[in-house]
């Protein structure tokens, strides 16, 4: 097993059970805020697990009672006196650990699930939107406050736009207000909320409903990337294609699918 699967301290704590990949985000002291060396961290952990045969579906938590307050401000500000405030190479190093991870998360082959208790704002809402998937306890809040102390809802926006649409986008985005987890499953944002103190059991059951072929799961994931922005005629043509493809392999005739699905 891969030492970055088998995290026992430090900034981030992983664990695989039952072939998901728990990733715990461990700075509590700090609300679980994303420092440089998490981020980098968390990236390194990501490409591993995408590789392994180990790990169906990674889980993102936080230590503690928070998901996570989202960026550590003090990766993203600097004293006027040491550095320029327009220095682009200082600006891009920071800003692109966040921008790849976040990638990584969006285009990663495999399930992915945020597991939400107490706060997840910030660049923590963003990163709950690019899983693929959220289960929060009903009292758990939402929100990019990083308007309200007037920074752009930059990646949040991005991402909130392709969940929801243009207006009820904007709304979340350009007023910053704390939204509740039992508000966002209302407008399709999480998938599954519980009550308090039942998150970890919540998670497994929705993981057990993920135990499918490998195989499977990850092409018809693969697909709905594919499909995003484009005509439906297009889409019909790339999943009529795929279903070409398991017919020239033989998926249909598998003992496992006519057993579990009989045809």
């Amino acid at each position: 097993m891969s030492t970055d699967m088998n995290l026992k301290q430090g900034c981030l704590l992983t664990r695989i059970e039952n072939n998901s990949l728990w990733i715990t985000l461990n700075r509590p002291e700090k609300r679980n805020a994303m420092n440089d060396e998490m981020l980098v961290r968390l990236l390194s952990i990501l490409r591993t697990a995408a590789n392994s045969p180990e790990v169906r579906n990674i889980v993102v938590e936080g230590a503690g009672s928070y998901f996570s307050s989202g960026r550590d401000l003090r990766n993203l500000v600097h004293e006027p006196e040491t550095r320029p405030r327009l220095d682009e190479e200082y600006s891009d190093a920071n800003i692109d650990h966040f921008y790849t991870f976040l990638t990584c998360l969006l285009d990663f082959p495999k399930p992915t699930i945020a597991a939400v208790k107490g706060y997840a704002i910030g660049g923590a809402q963003a990163l709950t939107l690019a899983c693929d998937f959220v289960i929060a306890e009903k009292a758990a809040k939402f929100g990019n406050i990083e308007i309200t102390n007037g920074y752009p809802a930059a990646m949040n926006i991005v991402l909130l736009q392709r969940h929801l649409g243009p207006r009820l986008a904007l709304e979340i985005a350009v007023t910053g207000t704390l939204r509740s987890a039992v508000e966002y499953h209302s407008y399709g944002l999480i998938n599954r909320i519980c009550e308090e103190g039942e998150l970890d059991n919540k998670v497994k059951e929705f993981l057990a409903d993920l135990d499918r072929t490998p195989w499977s799961v990850r092409k018809t994931k693969e697909l709905m990337r594919k499909l995003e922005g484009s005509p439906l005629e297009t889409s019909m043509h790339i999943g009529a294609q795929l279903n070409r493809l398991m017919l020239l392999n033989g998926s249909f005739s598998t003992p496992k699918a006519t057993e579990k699905y009989p045809i």
